[in-house]
């Protein structure tokens, strides 16, 4: 019954906004935003109804369209019937209306040569002899091999790709259209920008084909801005000038960052608060344990390796650098790596991880018998009190929490500390093979203060300040879930972005898209020119 009455308010706010979508559409109508329908340069905005997506589109757009003497076009990759689509959420379309937007582009397959697809398609696969080969796959120009392997997983929920199999011929095709149907249009029309929700995926297809033609595609949230090259990387900054970003601090500087970091890792970690700087998580790893429950691993002296798997579905190569060609490979090969061991080999998925990977696991936990799986609620502080001391990840966030309960965490692709040594990353297969093999010697000394530094060179200066949008994003956060309507950050953000902040916001973007030597904003880099420039001390 909730779930029905859940879809039943959706549909009415789909059609008659709430309270809170009330807010940011008086303002909008307020500012009577009107950018000129006949204006020849574009900018696009993707259709994308969530609320920290559209606060953000709603100020970018706005100072794109005056740099650039822009109209505002929305952009969606929906297969929908247009009207269809544009119908089933009138509250977001009147939105997007307001936005400035003149009319919404649809990508229109009978626009393109079927001939062209034919031929291209014809070209292009012969060269797919393996997976390896797919994520290297540049399409005329456009390095989009691994956009067009990730996209394949999520929407089909598969956790690898055959790339014989009719099913991925057939997307294979689809993506060659979009690309054809992009090109033409960038190649004939003035687009100026791109403003995307995310950089991945079909998105990541569409951002790197209009980046190919001197489209400044970004990536904007509530935190962040990211530009996208024609390039499959970078999708985020160099984790490896973690260390250096830090030292530019003052000691006063050092020492509250890290007491902050600290405070924040034992609120997840010891007090098992969920969701402390993971808005989307619901569950926390680290619930309270009592030693007198019942214990799950064996009591035998082998050696307890514990596997801590992402979702199969989502960004294999979120970062770069795997050395697997996805999630499933990856499993496979320690999967078969138990054959030469005896260790006791344990599989603990997050508690929070899709109903869809089960059944993956299910099949696996078949083929390779040494794998144990743990119950996903299981504590992580029981784990460790039961005798993990060895834990394998791609690039998952254990990587800088797990240490700080005595574990000694393994990577298997670039991940975000890599520029520390609280963790161990092999660069290729055989070295990464050779450390598992041998274990035994293996382990780390850790220093915490790393950890920290860490933390927080990751959640508070590689991103936009908290405070250029809300005054404390991880409050909102908290309240939205609270009211159990994310509608709700619609009001926080105008209440909140006054006109001086709106002008710290624009100064702040039209200088990473003048100055910035990075792709990703970075507010320490800001305040560093802007000191340079005004020979004054860094402003707030």
């Amino acid at each position: 019954m909730r779930k029905i009455r859940d879809y039943i308010k959706a549909v009415i706010s789909n059609f008659r906004p709430d309270s809170y979508q009330m807010v940011l559409i008086d303002r909008l109508r307020s500012e009577n935003r009107k950018f000129g329908s006949k204006r020849k340069a574009e900018i696009w905005i993707e259709y994308y109804p969530y609320p920290e997506a559209l606060n953000t589109f709603s100020e970018c757009s706005k100072i794109l369209a005056e740099k650039y003497g822009a109209r505002i076009r929305g952009v969606t990759l929906s297969r929908w019937p247009k009207f269809l689509f544009l119908l089933n959420d009138r509250t977001t379309t009147l939105i997007y209306r307001l936005l400035g937007c003149t009319d919404f582009l649809f990508v229109e397959h009978q626009k393109v040569d079927p001939g062209s697809v034919t031929n291209l398609v014809a070209e292009l696969f012969p060269k797919i002899a393996s997976k390896r080969d797919l994520l290297n796959l540049e399409v005329l120009g456009y390095k989009i091999g691994t956009d067009i392997y990730e996209a394949f997983l999520r929407e089909k929920n598969q956790p690898t790709l055959d790339i014989k199999s009719a099913e991925f011929k057939q997307f294979f095709v689809g993506c060659v259209r979009n690309i054809l149907f992009f090109r033409d249009y960038f190649q004939n029309n003035d687009v100026k920008a791109l403003l995307l929700s995310h950089g991945v995926y079909r998105l990541g297809i569409l951002g790197r084909v209009a980046a190919a033609h001197g489209v400044v595609v970004l990536v904007t949230t509530t935190r962040s801005i990211l530009r996208v090259h024609n390039t499959d990387f970078p999708r985020c900054i160099d984790f490896g000038l973690y260390p250096k970003l830090f030292s530019k601090l003052s000691l006063e500087q050092k020492v509250s960052a890290k007491d902050k970091a600290k405070e924040l890792l034992d609120r997840r970690i010891v007090k098992a608060d969920v969701g402390v700087v993971m808005p989307y998580s619901t569950k926390s790893a680290f619930s309270r344990f009592e030693k007198s429950e019942v214990r799950v691993l064996d009591p035998s002296d082998k050696l307890k390796v514990l596997i801590a798997p992402s979702c199969f579905f989502d960004l294999p190569h979120c970062y770069g650098g795997s050395l697997f060609d996805d999630f499933y490979e990856w499993v496979c090969f320690l999967g078969q790596l138990t054959e030469k061991t005896d260790y006791d080999w344990y599989v603990k998925t997050h508690p929070d991880s899709m109903a869809e990977n089960e059944p993956v696991w299910r099949d696996l936990l078949l083929r390779f018998p040494k794998f144990r799986m743990i119950p996903k609620e299981t504590s992580f502080h029981q784990l460790a009190d039961e005798g993990i001391r060895h834990v394998l990840s791609v690039y998952g966030s254990v990587g800088h929490e797990l240490p700080l309960l005595g574990m000694t965490v393994i990577n298997s692709g670039y991940n975000p500390h890599i520029g520390y040594n609280f963790n161990i990353t092999p660069s290729t297969v055989a070295e990464y093979e050779n450390v598992l093999l041998n274990l035994k010697n293996v382990s780390l000394e850790v220093d915490r203060d790393e950890i920290y530094e860490f933390f927080y060179i990751h959640h508070f200066t590689t991103q936009l300040n908290i405070d250029l949008t809300f005054l404390d994003y991880f409050k909102e956060v908290e309240k939205a879930k609270e009211l159990k309507n994310e509608n709700y950050y619609f009001q926080s953000f105008v209440e909140q972005m006054t006109v001086e902040r709106q002008e710290r916001y624009k100064r702040r973007l039209l200088w990473f898209l003048e100055h910035s030597k990075s792709d990703w904003y970075q507010e320490l880099e800001y305040r560093e020119w802007q000191s340079q420039k005004e020979n004054l001390s860094p402003p707030l």
